[in-house]
């Protein structure tokens, strides 16, 4: 196995004694790539995956906490050893406190306590997403559950706040689910599901937050660079879902009630100010939403009566429910 290293230094020297360190171990066969500033390395990471990053906490472009932070805000399963100064361990002790695997300071090791704490990282941030992925994550979508979204989602609005990140939060709702259970049968309604968790992996990112949070309720949150692209992350899913609908030639249509809610825009103090305010705008289409999904045939035996049917085919809802969509929170993703 072949390691991909990425290290983030701009001191040429120590960038050049980390290569020769990793070079002087012949048992490990890896790739290094060395850049010098914090956005030259978000961006080879973002052309292609890295099994570990280097990090240099004191960049051209970035210094201290914030140059992890915002790394492993875009990178959250690429685990991160800091690379530290004598005069900058606190910081690093900080970075470790806050998610990073090690630290180790430079001019104290060789190649084999290099790749040690290179191997034993990778390992230890294996372990910990098998762990949190058991425990946050909805065994039916593979998307991250209400606990999840919570742990996640609060931590990176906090960083949000810290680095003044502009951050949005969508709130889904799936239009017309009991149709399909009732008319369908529990395992279509289930395909469903299945399929609003693929849709939404599509059009967000990977360091997005995208949870299921229980029924048919679904939520997003992430960072953006400015407030003013508050409206395209609903714009993106309902297109991707038109587009599904289209192709997927399922015996339902996939329709959701949408609300967005941003950080700046909407003045949230903490994560339950973004749920609320995108909670309420779904709220409010929901009420005046028509394009609910429904079932294109008879429901099956035991139903009362078959459903009405428009030009199309498509069979229209006899009922709209309106029941309250549990919070992330109690009421105080």
């Amino acid at each position: 196995m072949t390691l991909r290293i990425v290290l983030i230094e701009d001191d040429y020297g120590d960038a050049e004694l980390v290569r020769a360190y990793l070079e002087d171990d012949a048992d490990h066969a890896f790739t290094l790539e060395h850049v010098s500033l914090l956005e030259h390395g978000i961006k080879a990471l973002e052309d292609e995956a890295a099994d570990v990053a280097l990090l240099d906490l004191n960049l051209p472009d970035s210094t201290g906490l914030t140059t992890f932070t915002t790394l492993r805000l875009q990178f959250p399963d690429i685990p991160i050893i800091v690379l530290s100064g004598l005069d900058d361990k606190d910081v690093s002790t900080m970075a470790v406190r806050e998610g990073a695997q090690d630290f180790i300071v430079k001019g104290s090791f060789d190649g084999k306590i290099l790749f040690r704490a290179i191997l034993h990282a990778i390992e230890r941030h294996q372990i910990y997403r098998e762990l949190a992925g058991a425990a946050l994550s909805d065994e039916l979508t593979g998307l991250f559950n209400r606990r999840g979204f919570l742990a996640l989602a609060g931590q990176m609005f906090k960083s949000a706040q810290r680095l003044a990140r502009s951050a949005f939060l969508l709130y889904a709702d799936l239009d017309g689910m009991k149709n399909v259970n009732d008319g369908l049968g529990h395992k279509e309604g289930d395909r469903m599901l299945g399929d609003m968790a693929h849709v939404l992996r599509e059009t967000f990112r990977e360091a997005d937050v995208v949870a299921r949070l229980g029924g048919d309720e679904f939520a997003v949150f992430g960072l953006q660079e400015t407030n003013f692209e508050v409206i395209k992350p609903k714009e993106r899913l309902l297109h991707n879902m038109a587009a599904f609908n289209s192709s997927a030639g399922r015996p339902y249509q996939l329709a959701a009630s949408v609300g967005v809610s941003c950080l700046e825009l909407d003045c949230a103090r903490c994560l339950d100010d973004l749920v609320s305010c995108a909670d309420a705008r779904m709220y409010e289409e929901k009420r005046t939403h028509s394009n609910r999904s429904t079932p294109r045939r008879q429901p099956p035996v035991g139903c009362l009566a078959p459903p009405a049917r428009d030009q199309e085919g498509f069979a229209r809802p006899t009922q709209t429910t309106q029941r309250g969509i549990p919070h992330p929170y109690p009421r105080n993703t």
